[in-house]
């Protein structure tokens, strides 16, 4: 009830205060498919509010409908039977949400001319029909479950756009939101056969049109396209347009993160926005994936645009700071999408302009996702006349290309030729094009844009309207001009810690190393260097560094690289490896580049050697370092490279190094063995690697090249909490300089998003103190010394059941499970460390009581899924040794290990409540099956519970006499005259009918009577292989007993008949291994 009150009301309260139509079917399970708008519960589709909706937004030139009937069934026959799988078949009717259906026969009075179908009318969202149905049930014959049933399916023009499950804790769900998740992919038909065991449980069919899905408690709600992951999900926090900033919160005070998401996704307006451009399709990992859009893009997006509408020249533009792993690249893409729709500025030139060759092929891999040809600009003559036309174009340049080269010869030549030297004549970099009508997109606004390279893109295009987007922008006085001086004040901002509190990006753990004295001399010399020649030229600087060495001679010397490559493979091995994660080595040049390959396949092959002489070594482990490999990968310099440096690049390209990197680690594929890339001057910017966890850095940087480098390391993967950096050249005072481009509460956001392991350590007793507190305001105080397991024996089980009776309590067990994990995700970032040897005691028997609160109470939602494999494996290994495989679901009341397991509990408290949970559950989930008789058990255990509520040994014996009857269900007929196996179908009739009226003596025997002569139909249609899979079938026998049902001559059974059909066909299908029995 409380979800439906909490959760469920308030969401089509909203939709309907948006203008929504809302059908409320309550809370049971519909039995009339007409209230729903279907004429079957087998349909997805609203049909007759489809036909009426494309029949009004298809107009001919008169404004008069022009399509035929024939017409509507061929295009709703085209929708609704896309084939191939889930996101093939989606993608499929989203291009034709999007672009309608071509090729369609229109007759005029001059003739057949071919049209266009629309399905939707982007340009007139209030033309089209918007309704949101609750318990939207779609029965699906011959699998686990007769039907599915989301708590709403949002609708356009009759097609499902949006699937809502609504959650709150209940007796068996204590973390509702990760429920709903689970609900979702049980729908849509994802989740892995070795959890549904190889049966069908959902309907695909609902989720070929589907643009998200939503997961809501209330206070939590996120969204996922058909292909994101659980954990994939993302929250929506602000509400754009402006105009919908100021609702009506349904339940009063503060809005919930699900009125925000209403209110800032669900606008009829805005879902046709998201709809039509910001949504795509790309490639992932060779995996076909749908994106939706995060709402810093969103939001970013449309504040662009405004600005660009409400002013003039140069004040068009501004920047976009969205922090480094945000999705900037996908914001330009939905950016040039609305552009194109947009009525005003859809003729715009666009130009994205980058900085890196390295980036370039990226850029323009996401460029082409605007859905539109990108043209690459290769030169600077090529930049002149290819971008001097009035085009509407997309264009992809370099930065660099906006440079003129001088106009001289080589000084040997005119030396050669007695031409005196003179200085160089500079040719000013000419004007391309001064039409208003170009917007250029800069990428990483900071890196190039303030020099000659930036001068000569406004020199360029004096008039165009320039966007800078940035990651980390110059914003301190210290810079000669900042980035909004450049480009004009922020459009919208996008902060580091904005995107770890949504989960965007990771916080980045900062482990300082201390190595040998080349590092300390490498340090000195360094500040000596830069303090005694800091007035000198760039050639005087280079002639004394060739007369008294370089620290690049300390940062490749053998002995020190190989000190530091087994430092860092042991950290890899110890700490990284175990969660399936990678690495990357970043050295000072090629040449330590080389050096650092050879000796972390030294130190990899040591390690092992000496893994495999421990006692009681793990295979499995010893075969994934073993399976460990390193690749180069470095720049070209040209035809004088290295031999070692050309050896290394082949072997990198025969490995596919980069490609294999960004795999998970496959034993049955060697190639995905590459755990180490090692660089020094390539994929420190740009480089989207969400396995990437550890960055080691052997280089100095600064700056921003630093600050971007050690964000490769916090994109988000599944298991993966933090991102690493170490540090072995001691860049502490360079990273504080860096920091220092921001400025007060923007540095303040940026130092949160960096942690020390030291702060780990801090945030790891802070888990564990909020634990205890849990416990302790709950009148628990002993809790921290059971889990220290320093009680005395005595004291031992009494506050472990003080414990359990806490958690009995659903949402007490949802704190307790979030505290824990918490808990258990920083032990696994600071294990093996010694210093949390002493959390491993506690870590272990707090694990043990969430299994017994799993046990106890049938809570399968207790799992340790997302503690990291280090802690998950100590764990399991600790439980499996007392007995307890968390990887085995809670014993179920019909196990013949039932009763023997409950006989364990020590109190007469424990064993009642052991019972009384499994009773709660196996009447739960059996009630479909005969509705009849565990509507009876059920009432006996409230009556039960409610009679001995104070004397807990009575409870206990009463409960084993309870669980003793369900576990023989029924023995024989309660009533007189009807065959053993029809009496759940008689009853379920009698209690249907008798919650209304009294029956007569006559019209009992009438119903009996029907119920014995049902059985044998229902034996001879089961009996038909793949009965449940036909359709037709399915409903010729619901149309059979709906008959013999009118033929029993019983008014109130007459008047209901269709109903009590669907009830009893339902009823069959949950019994059908009793009746062939």
């Amino acid at each position: 009830m409380s979800e439906r009150l909490n959760v469920e009301s308030p969401f089509l309260a909203q939709l309907s205060a948006l203008g929504w139509h809302v059908v409320d079917q309550g809370e049971a399970l519909p039995t009339e498919p007409e209230a729903s708008h279907r004429a079957s519960f087998r349909e997805v589709a609203l049909k007759k509010i489809f036909f009426n909706s494309v029949r009004a937004i298809n107009l001919d030139e008169r404004g008069r409908p022009w399509l035929t009937d024939v017409q509507f069934e061929f295009l709703f026959t085209f929708v609704t039977t896309r084939q191939g799988s889930l996101v093939e078949a989606n993608q499929a009717v989203h291009e034709a949400l999007l672009h309608g259906i071509p090729d369609i026969d229109h007759v005029t009075d001059s003739g057949v001319v071919k049209r266009t179908a629309r399905l939707v009318d982007f340009d007139r969202p209030e033309a089209n029909h918007f309704i949101a149905i609750n318990q939207f049930r779609v029965d699906t014959p011959g699998q686990a479950k007769a039907h599915i049933r989301p708590d709403l399916v949002l609708f356009v023009n009759g097609l499902p756009l949006v699937v809502v499950e609504a959650k709150e804790a209940n007796s068996f769900t204590s973390i509702p939101l990760e429920e709903a998740k689970k609900q979702l992919l049980r729908y849509s038909e994802r989740r892995d056969d070795s959890t549904k065991g190889g049966v069908r449980e959902g309907e695909e069919r609902l989720f070929h049109f589907n643009l998200f899905s939503v997961a809501t408690t209330g206070s939590q709600a996120v969204y996922g396209s058909i292909t994101a992951e659980p954990d994939e999900f993302q929250s929506w926090r602000s509400i754009e347009p402006a105009k919908y900033q100021t609702y009506k919160v349904p339940l009063g005070g503060p809005p919930r993160a699900q009125e925000v998401l209403v209110q800032g996704m669900l606008p009829k307006e805005t879902l046709l926005d998201l709809l039509q451009n910001f949504c795509l399709f790309s490639t992932k990992r060779d995996k076909l994936v749908k994106v939706m859009c995060r709402y810093q893009q969103y939001r970013a997006v449309l504040k662009a645009l405004a600005r660009i509408r409400a002013n003039r020249g140069d004040a068009r533009g501004g920047v976009i700071w969205h922090t480094q792993g945000s999705g900037k690249s996908l914001t330009m893409v939905f950016f040039v999408r609305k552009l194109r729709m947009s009525k005003d500025l859809f003729d715009l030139k666009v130009i994205l302009v980058n900085d890196r060759t390295d980036l370039e092929d990226q850029l323009e891999g996401t460029a082409h996702l605007a859905g539109e040809p990108v043209t690459t600009i290769d030169s600077a003559q090529d930049l002149k006349s290819r971008l001097l036309g009035g085009d509407s174009g997309l264009y992809l340049v370099m930065v660099h290309k906006f440079r003129e080269a001088a106009a001289q010869l080589p000084q040997s030549v005119k030396a050669a030729l007695g031409i005196p030297i003179a200085a160089p004549r500079l040719n000013p970099f000419p004007e391309v094009n001064k039409s208003s009508r170009i917007i250029i997109f800069i990428d990483e606004a900071h890196r190039t844009q303030y020099a000659d390279l930036g001068n000569n893109l406004a020199v360029a295009f004096p008039n165009a309207i320039k966007i800078a987007f940035t990651g980390t922008p110059l914003i301190t006085s210290r810079h000669q001009q900042t980035t909004a001086q450049r480009f004009g004040s922020y459009i919208d901002t996008y902060k580091l810690k904005d995107a770890q509190e949504d989960g965007a990006v990771l916080p980045i753990v900062y482990v300082g190393k201390t190595t040998d004295t080349a590092l300390s001399h490498k340090s000195e010399f360094d500040e000596k260097f830069e303090d005694l020649f800091s007035g000198r030229t760039a050639e005087e600087i280079d002639a004394i560094k060739k007369k008294y060495g370089t620290r690049d001679d300390i940062l490749e010397a053998e002995a020190r690289v190989a000190e530091v490559a087994k430092d860092l493979v042991k950290h890899y091995i110890e700490n990284v490896m175990p969660d399936g994660f990678k690495a990357q080595v970043v050295s000072a040049s090629k040449v330590a580049a080389l050096r650092y390959k050879a000796s972390v396949d030294k130190a990899i092959a040591t390690y092992a050697e000496r893994y495999a002489a421990r006692p009681g070594a793990d295979p499995e482990v010893l075969r994934l370092i073993r399976f460990l490999k390193a690749a180069v990968v470095v720049s070209v310099d040209g035809t004088n490279e290295l031999a070692g440096v050309l050896e290394a690049r082949k072997e990198a390209k025969e490995l596919d190094a980069v490609a294999n990197f960004l795999k998970r680690f496959d034993l049955d594929k060697p190639e995905t063995g590459v755990a180490f890339l090692i660089v020094c001057d390539m994929l420190l910017t740009g480089f989207d690697a969400p396995i990437e966890q550890v960055m080691y850095l052997d280089k100095p940087l600064r700056e921003h090249t630093l600050l971007q480098a050690v964000a490769r390391v916090n994109r988000t993967a599944p298991g993966k909490k933090v991102g690493l950096i170490v540090d072995y050249i001691g860049l502490t005072k360079h990273l504080r300089e860096a920091l220092n481009i921001y400025a007060g509460d923007d540095l303040d956001d940026i130092l949160q998003g960096m942690h020390s392991m030291d702060g780990e350590f801090a945030k790891l007793e802070g888990t564990f103190a909020r634990l205890v507190y849990f416990f302790r305001e709950h009148k628990i105080p002993q809790a921290e010394d059971w889990a220290r397991q320093s009680l005395p024996a005595a004291d031992e089980y009494l506050v472990f059941e003080l414990m359990l009776d806490l958690l009995e309590d659903a949402q007490q067990r949802e704190t307790f499970s979030v505290l824990l994990m918490l808990f258990l995700q920083a032990l696994n970032i600071v294990l093996p460390a010694p210093a949390a040897t002493e959390y491993l005691m506690p870590a272990k028997r707090l694990a043990w009581l969430k299994a017994q609160a799993r046990e106890r109470f049938k809570d399968e939602g207790m799992s340790f899924g997302n503690a990291g494999e280090k802690i998950k494996r100590l764990i399991n290994e600790h439980l499996v040794s007392l007995g307890v495989n968390p990887k085995v679901p809670p014993v179920e009341l019909l196990s013949a290990q039932f009763m023997k397991a409950a006989g364990t509990r020590e109190s007469p408290k424990a064993k009642a409540s052991e019972m009384e949970h499994a009773l709660r559950k196996h009447i739960t989930v059996h009630m479909d099956e005969d509705p009849a008789w565990f509507g009876t058990l059920s009432e006996k255990l409230e009556e039960l519970l409610r009679k001995y509520q104070d004397d807990w040994s009575e409870q206990a014996r009463q409960l084993q006499l309870l669980v003793q009857e369900a576990q023989a269900g029924r023995s024989k007929s309660p009533s007189d005259g009807v065959d053993t196996k029809a009496v759940p179908f008689y009853e379920v009739l009698i209690k249907a009918v008798e919650a209304t009226v009294k029956l007569q003596p006559d019209e009992k025997q009438a119903l009996k009577s029907f119920s014995n002569d049902l059985i044998p139909v229902l034996r001879v249609e089961l009996n038909t292989p793949g009965f449940w899979g036909n359709a037709d079938r399915v409903s010729s026998l619901q149309g059979l007993i709906g008959d013999r049902l009118v033929d029993t001559g019983v008014g109130i059974v007459v008047d209901r008949y269709e109903g009590l059909a669907n009830d009893l066909v339902q009823l069959a299908k949950a019994r059908q291994l009793d009746l062939l029995a």
